[in-house]
């Protein structure tokens, strides 16, 4: 057992995200690692009290101590202390998977300085990171929901080689999965993470061989999504019924929610129906309140009907304007 652990191909994980633990519980159920091919020597994971702060938190160091895997949680990414401690676990092979975070030049050259290799990412030892998108399309921020604002089709995760520049290392291997158009975030979510798993299985075997092949991207068809606010979730009903469903669907759970300002007062909005009405009204009106007691808003094009919502007090829905034109102060910039 000894001498297989010696050989193994070395490993170490950072995340803080439940698509990096998805993708490690990957790697640990491969051959390659029950087989002691590869070795995970650290994990290091996100601590708890950043939680609040990242969208889609898992607690990496709970799972590895689980599997008796030596663990320890971490700040910041950029932090000098990150570096110091990845610096006395040699390693092959870095994998960060679900930070927020770019990763300083010198933490990106330490599987080059273990392997006294010229090369910072090569077939035998190198840092590899994963997105959720089928890369170059959706390089940058806030991708399951740009995903759905975007309305495309079919999307994926990318596992690929990380450099300085976010999203543009060498592609190593892509999971695509179709985007239905009643998708929201939540289901979209779920897919990606399932995508992490299989990426992070299959990356294991490729990782014990030494045999990590890559291609560069197409900066042709390469696209760069921008970072998104809390306060972009806001409804402007002079938008489309059909624009509105997708904001909404975009930002469910776990994202911070679409809203609106009734009576000064925010409506988290956690989903919608683009309603069939014939009533004619000025954009954003309260037209109708349905037998359920939900409200039927008018938009620039239809209404919707607000099925399932959430308010820091109690509101009453009457028939009128919704204060449209209000951005509550309590929505976080």
């Amino acid at each position: 057992m000894s001498s297989n652990v010696s050989k193994a191909v070395r490993v170490t994980f950072i995340s803080g995200h439940i698509f990096g633990l998805r993708a490690l519980e990957g790697i640990v159920c491969s051959p390659a690692f029950k087989m002691g091919r590869l070795s995970i020597d650290c994990v290091l994971g996100l601590h708890p009290r950043n939680s609040v702060n990242t969208v889609g938190y898992a607690d990496l160091v709970n799972y590895a101590s689980l599997n008796d895997l030596h663990c320890q949680y971490f700040n910041n990414a950029k932090s000098s202390n990150l570096f110091t401690h990845l610096s006395s676990y040699p390693h092959d092979f870095l994998l960060a998977v679900g930070l927020s975070q770019i990763l300083s030049s010198e933490v990106l050259q330490l599987p080059a300085t273990f392997n006294k290799s010229g090369e910072r990412n090569t077939q035998s030892h190198g840092c590899i990171g994963m997105h959720p998108t089928l890369l170059p399309n959706g390089r940058g921020r806030a991708p399951i929901p740009w995903t759905i604002l975007n309305q495309l089709s079919i999307s994926g995760v990318t596992a690929f080689f990380l450099e300085e520049s976010a999203d543009e290392g060498r592609i190593i291997d892509q999971q695509s999965f179709i985007v239905e158009t009643t998708e929201t975030a939540s289901t979209l979510f779920e897919k990606a993470a399932v995508a992490h798993y299989h990426l992070g299985f299959r990356l294991a075997s490729l990782i014990a061989n030494r045999s990590v092949a890559s291609r560069p991207q197409d900066e042709k068809t390469a696209s760069l999504w921008q970072r998104r606010k809390p306060s972009d979730g806001w409804i402007d009903f002079h938008q489309s019924a059909n624009s509105i469903d997708r904001l909404v669907r975009a930002l469910a759970y776990p994202y911070p929610r679409a809203f609106f300002v009734y009576r000064n007062v925010p409506v988290l909005v956690e989903n919608v129906e683009v309603f069939n009405s014939t009533i004619k009204s000025e954009h954003g009106h309260i037209v109708e309140i349905a037998s359920d007691n939900n409200p039927i808003i008018a938009c620039n094009e239809g209404h919707i009907k607000i099925t399932k919502w959430s308010t820091p007090c109690h509101v009453s829905f009457e028939l009128g304007n919704c204060n449209i034109n209000s951005k509550v102060e309590c929505i976080d910039d």
